[in-house]
Parts: C-alpha cells; structure tokens; sequence
C-alpha cells in the first residue's frame, strides 16, 4: 500500500519538473526571439535614421542656385559642420526611439564626397540635360535636334565645296607664287612692266648691257610695243667703250664706267639668283607652258654675271672689255609676249580687310550700344578640368595669293558633330537660361556679371565687346563661305571674276595667277555679301541660311562701292519674315563647340552670377552632390549603417 502511494508522489514530482523545463525552454526562445527582434529593430533604427538625417541635411541644398539655373547642390565650405549636422539630425530621430531601441553612436565619418567639379563635371553637365528635358518635354528637344541637323546638313555640303575650292587654290598657289615671280624676272630681265594700264620700263635691267647697235631683232624682244617701251630707255655698252677709248679712258669717266658695270652686276645677280629659285621650284606642267625657258635663262644669267664680274676685277684695257663683252647674252634670252594684252582694271576688293578688329563698330550704327562688362578671369573650371585653353582662331588674309586656301579653310563651319543629342539638350539649356547680344530686354532679368552670355560660351573672352566681336567674325566667315559657294557655283557671276582677274594679272598668260586672282576676287564679294548679312543680323533681323541669287546682297558693279554707309542702307532694306537670326547662330556654334568647353563656360557665367546676385564666397569647387556617410553604435548591441545620397 505504501509503495503504491510513493509511486504515485513520484509520477507528481516528474510532471512538475517536466512542466518547469517546458515554461523555461519557452521562455528563452520567447526572450531570443525578443533580442533578436531587438536587433533587427536597431539595425533598421540606425539605417532608417541614417538615410533620413543624411536626406535631410542634403535637403537644405543651395536655394538661389536652384531658383536660377535649377541645379541642385549642397553648399559644402566646410566638411565638419556637414558631418555635425548630420549626426545632430540622427541623435534627435533618436529622443523619439524607445529607450530599448535608443542608440548610441560610437563612430562617425563621411567616406566619399563628390562635388559639381569633379569628373570633368559630369554630374553639372547631367543636371542640365535631364533637367531641361523635364522643363521642356522631348518635343522641345526634337525640334531643337531637326534644325540643328538640317543646318549641319546644309553646312557640311558647303564644307565640301570649300574643301574642293580650298584644294585647288593649293594646288595653283605654288604656281601663282612661281608666275610672280617670273614676272619680277621679265621686270629685271627686261625692264617691263605694267603700271595702270600702261607699259613701262625700269632705268636698269639685264638686256641695258647688249653690246653694239641694239634693234628690235638683236634685243629678242619680239612684241614691237614692248620694244618701242625699252628702245628709248637701253644702255649700249659699246657706246660708253667707245667714248672711253675716244677720251683715252680718262679716269673719271672710266669710274663712272665700271660704277655702271657694277650695278648692272647686281641687277643680273638678283635676276640669276631669282630664276634658280623658280627653277628649283617650277612643277613640270609650269614649265612647259611658261612664258620663257627658266632653266636656259639661268644659265645665261651665269654667263652675264661672270662676264660683268670680269671686267670689274680686270685690269685690261677697252679692247679686252670688247672681247669679253662679244658673248654677252641678250638676244637669246627670250620671253614670250603673244598672250600680252594692256587691258588694265583695279582688284575690286583689294582694299577690304578681312576679320578686321572692329568688325562690331563697321557693322552696327552706335558703338555705345555695346555692352562694357568685363570679367577678371576666364576659363575657370576648364583650367579645373585640366581641359586645355581656347585656341586663337587663324587670320587670314584671302588678297594673298599664298593665304587664299587658308582663308577658305577658315570659312568652314566644321560640321562634324558627335553625341548631337546630348548637344541639343546642353544648347536648349544655354538658351533657356542664358542671355545674348539680340535677346529682348526683360525688366525683371537678374543682375549679370557679362550681358552677352552666350558668346562669352563661344568666345571665352573676358568682355562683352571681344566676345561679340568673335561671335561677329565666326558668323562673317561662316556667311562668307556660304556666298562663296553660291558664286562659284554661279557660272555668270564666276565667269564675271575671271575676267576681271584676266584683265588683272592677265597680259602675261598666266593661268594659274588668274586662276588664284579669280579665287581672291570671288572671296572678297563674298565676304562684303557675308557683311550686309551679319550686319542685319545684328540689327535682330532674320536671313535666309541658303545663299541663292534672289538675296544676294552685293551686285559685282557695287564692290568698289563698298563701305560703312552701303552695308547699313543693305542691311536695313532686308525684310524677311521667316528664316534664321542671330541667336540661331549663336546656337549652331554652341552645337559645333566641343561640348565639355561649352559646359566648363556655363560654369563660369554661373559663377560669377552666384558671386554677383548672392554670395562672394560661391564656388562649384563646394558644390557637392553626393556624399557617402558611415556610423557605428555599441549600445545595447553593436550597429552599424552607411548610406549615400546623391543629387540627380
């Protein structure tokens, strides 16, 4: 009975020990579970609040910058307050945690900090672009991109034509510059030239030292107008031999004698040393159809020249000059003169002057109209960048016979274009928020540093006045390239400069030199056409972008006319309702500008428009747009978070 009872206590004891194990199990997973709930609870605490601390201390970004140009950034001069500021934004999330789940922070850092001049200023540059599309819609950008590419379409067409033209006038350069020079020989050699329509003969030449009775014949001058130029004005070294020996070589007129000798020696080196210089240059075509035999000439200078050289270094008398003097070469140097012809007409455009500095005052009424800003320093963040400087657009002079390919060259509009459509975004946003030398005056316009914006883009000048000035010279090439192309292609009008050139250089047959001349000719109408045009474009007034011959603004008769008074009476009559203006150029030169400088520039008018209307100390070198931001806590567990934000 007993043993029964003891049983039974025992069974009762078991189920309380087993029960007690059962709640005590429980309630250390129930307590793990909490502390793991707790963990994860402060690792979303200490996360949550580190994105939302550093969100909020980027949300106080630099309001004018936005309000202006709609770029966002942080204004970061000094790296301390933005960590304090942040960790202060995160330790008042916390007076609002539970107690339980209150952190402590046990270490705080920024990582990485990125700002507006970093990258090449890739994120300014992404900002503006994505911004304006927001702005504007991507109708905006389509439009903008189909005239641009139909202007660059139409620019690269020209390019190609000037290109031909340019090749060409290289090509004949090199035997124009060599016909001019054979001209200086024939001067030398003969003593013609051409001076206003009439034949006239220098005082000493080579052919002045022909010995015994010199005609028409013995001379080799076979143009009887030529001869009748030169027979009044020879000089016979017979005749002064003869006087020596009838005055038995008195001394003063045998110095006056070997003085003449003398000059005619340096006249004859000159002469010597210019034909070897064409010799060693004339092409193999040239040679064939110039107007004399280059390399025989040369060598009978040679003769000349020593047979000079001996009478003045010999000591003989009169009869051993005579003997010298017997193989003195005259009548075997011979020049051509049937092509010869004493039609004479003034270069029509030889008194222009290409990319003159002025330009802006020749083409507008009140040089007072031109804004006087100035800048202290240009090219800031492209020196940042590491980008190189601007180059200085090459000068040329087209009434250079040897420059005319240059200046054709520079004529091009370069239309080659690459990542066009990002192009057109940054060229939308340059036109939305910058402003130009024909922009409408707005009452309520902020304070600018340099009123011309959008050329200081092109230009990188420190003034308006240079950057205007530069943006009216692209425009005047530019203008005149497209003119030239039109005239080229127009046969009469091209015909028209050929001739003038003929009755220019023409008399000696040198198709190269008229060739060249044409060119001149032709790129000088052009170029006073290209100013009528600049000229109304700065009066606001609009063009057609196609050159034709229904506005053509300079007739051929009209080009010796040209001055000041003309291009304003041009300019002022141009009437068209439809077409380009000013300001369509100034954006088809953004789009042929290397993007990164036009980019780096914006920066610049930015800043010194910061500088102006808010704060002195603005600087895209403190304008962050991203941050990575690291904490750690020890307390109740060990926590750690890192977050970045970045502008967008």
């Amino acid at each position: 009975m007993r043993s029964l009872i003891d049983k039974k206590s025992a069974k009762k004891g078991s189920s309380t020990v087993f029960l007690a194990l059962v709640f005590t199990v429980i309630m250390m997973l129930f307590t793990a579970v909490c502390a793991l709930l707790c963990y994860k609870a402060e690792k979303t605490n200490i996360k949550r609040n580190l994105d939302i601390a550093v969100e909020s201390e980027f949300g106080r970004f630099y309001r004018p910058l936005f309000d202006d140009y709609r770029l966002l950034y942080y204004m970061d001069s000094d790296e301390d307050i933005f960590d304090a500021d942040v960790l202060s934004y995160f330790m008042k999330n916390q007076e609002e945690t539970p107690g339980i789940l209150r952190l402590k922070p046990s270490g705080f850092y920024t990582e990485e900090k990125s700002y507006a001049a970093d990258d090449k200023c890739s994120n300014v540059l992404e900002q503006m672009t994505e911004g304006i599309v927001y702005t504007l819609g991507e109708d905006a950008v389509n439009s903008m991109y189909e005239k641009i590419k139909e202007r660059l379409n139409v620019s690269e067409k020209n390019d190609k034509v000037l290109d031909k033209a340019s090749d060409e006038s290289s090509d004949i350069a090199e035997d124009a510059y060599t016909e001019e020079r054979v001209i200086k020989l024939l001067r030398l050699v003969e003593g013609v030239y051409i001076d206003k329509g009439r034949l006239k003969c220098e005082k000493l030449y080579v052919k002045c030292g022909a010995a015994g009775e010199i005609s028409q014949a013995s001379s080799g001058i076979d143009s009887p107008l030529v001869w009748e130029t030169v027979k009044s004005s020879k000089w016979s070294i017979t005749d002064e031999l003869k006087k020596l020996k009838d005055n038995d070589v008195s001394g003063v007129r045998f110095k006056g004698f070997l003085k003449k000798i003398g000059e005619l020696y340096e006249v004859t080196k000159k002469a010597y040393e210019l034909a070897s210089d064409i010799d060693n240059d004339i092409s193999d075509k040239l040679r064939k159809s110039c107007i004399c035999d280059i390399r025989g000439i040369k060598e009978k200078l040679y003769d000349n020249m020593n047979i000079l050289k001996g009478i003045l270094e010999s000591e003989g008398g009169v009869k051993e000059y005579e003997q010298m003097l017997g193989s003195y070469h005259v009548k075997d140097i011979y020049f051509d003169y049937s092509t010869l012809s004493l039609k004479k007409e003034d270069n029509p455009v030889k008194n222009l002057k290409p990319d003159a500095e002025g330009i802006v005052s020749f083409l507008l009424d009140h040089d007072e109209d031109i804004s006087s800003s100035f800048i202290e320093e240009t090219g800031i963040y492209e020196k940042t960048a590491g980008s190189g400087g601007a180059k200085k657009d090459a000068s040329y002079d087209f009434k250079k016979t040897e420059e005319i390919s240059g200046y054709l060259d520079s004529c091009k509009s370069g239309a080659a274009v690459s990542d066009i459509a990002d192009t057109v975004k940054l060229n939308l946003y340059i036109n939305e928020y910058f402003s130009d030398f024909c922009g409408k005056d707005n009452e309520n316009d902020k304070e600018r540093a340099l009123a011309y914006e959008k050329e200081y883009i092109i230009g990188g000048k420190k003034s308006d006045r240079d950057n205007l000035g530069l943006v009216a010279n692209k425009i005047l090439l530019m203008r005149t390239g497209m003119s030239f192309v039109y005239l080229v292609s127009d046969k009469e009008k091209s015909n028209l400069a050929y001739m003038t050139a003929a009755a220019i250089v023409g008399f000696t047959g040198m198709d190269a030199l008229v060739r060249c001349t044409q060119y001149i000719i032709l790129a000088g109408w052009a170029y006073e056409d290209a100013c009528v045009d600049v000229s109304a474009l700065l009066r606001g007034k609009k063009i057609p972008y196609l050159k034709k011959k229904e506005n053509l603004n300079i007739e051929y008769q009209e080009l010796l006319l040209f001055d000041k008074e003309l291009v304003k009476k041009k300019a002022e009559s141009i009437d068209y309702r439809s077409g380009v203006g000013y300001s369509d150029f100034l954006g088809l030169f953004v789009a042929l500008k290397k993007r990164d400088v036009c980019l780096y520039r914006c920066m610049d008018v930015i800043h010194y428009n910061m500088k102006l209307r808010h704060s002195k100390l603005f600087s895209f070198q403190n304008a962050m747009y991203r941050a990575k931001v690291y904490i750690a806590c020890n307390y109740p567990y060990f926590q750690e978070a890192e977050t970045e934000y970045c502008y967008r």
